[in-house]
């Protein structure tokens, strides 16, 4: 029987529990958030009184490290699998090691940074004008048009940087099969990609910034996440080392679900079935 989202987090949960060696990217990306959050107010101050220039800079260089940090966990999640899926009964694939983190940051993080920046720039081309004009137009409607089919295509190049790592396949290639794998696989993505969006640290690892909000230093580069944020407030202080296991345990597990998707229907059913 075909496994529906709910069956794709629950069996990420099992399988990092057994292989608790993907907890290394985990603590990794959770150090990396946490020294991101701990500079922000002051980074941003100084930054933006630097100008646009300074806050692109520190843009490429915090989007380059996270490419990187994404790489290497994307690699050491995909062995995991290859081992659960093709390797479990006879012992022919390993376990993935501390260095496999490293090889796929070597191999694959340029690749992810190369495509982080090519949908940004597609998004700074052709969205983000439609959305201006229509703001100044004030058509309703037509802002919600242009915001929902940038969130939908989103949604369908959301596999493209887990395409490129489980396949090794180039950047296009990657974008190009994430939208025919979604095509026949909406609802499933759609579920995970509401899961991954309450859990991930993913904005403190790759920020977006609205400059023009930001008010040049009137605000933080990087902001907690909702549920993360929501743990700070209710807990106070004594959140923190909460926070710290909860987003080191969540920053796998919301790449997991996607890599265990993408293998287990390529590898079952068909790539785009």
């Amino acid at each position: 029987m075909k496994k529906n989202f709910i069956d794709y987090i629950g069996d990420s949960f099992k399988i990092l529990f057994h292989n608790k060696i993907l907890l290394f990217p985990g603590v990794v990306d959770t150090l990396y958030g946490g020294f991101l959050l701990l500079i922000s107010y002051n980074l941003a101050i100084n930054v933006h009184r630097g100008g646009m220039f300074s806050t692109l800079l520190l843009l490429l260089l915090t989007g380059m490290g996270a490419a990187f940090l994404i790489a290497g966990k994307l690699n050491m999640i995909r062995l995991v699998y290859e081992k659960e899926y093709n390797g479990e009964e006879d012992g022919e694939i390993e376990s993935p090691q501390v260095s496999d983190y490293f090889e796929g940051a070597k191999d694959f993080g340029l690749k992810i940074f190369g495509g982080s920046l090519l949908i940004m720039v597609g998004a700074l081309i052709f969205f983000i004008p439609l959305l201006m004009i229509s703001v100044m137009m004030q058509v309703f409607i037509l802002v919600m048009i242009v915001t929902i089919g940038f969130v939908v295509l989103m949604l369908f190049i959301t596999l493209w940087d887990t395409i490129l790592v489980a396949d090794d396949t180039p950047i296009t290639d990657a974008i190009g099969d994430s939208i025919s794998f979604v095509k026949g696989n909406f609802l499933v993505v759609l579920g995970l990609n509401l899961f991954a969006g309450i859990i991930s640290f993913e904005d403190v690892l790759s920020p977006n910034i609205d400059i023009g909000a930001q008010n040049y230093g009137q605000g933080p580069l990087f902001e907690l996440p909702m549920v993360y944020q929501w743990f700070a407030n209710t807990m106070g202080p004594l959140s923190w080392p909460l926070i710290l296991v909860v987003a080191m345990v969540f920053n796998v597990i919301a790449h997991m679900v996607f890599m265990d998707l993408y293998l287990d229907r390529r590898n079952r059913y068909g790539s785009f079935s």
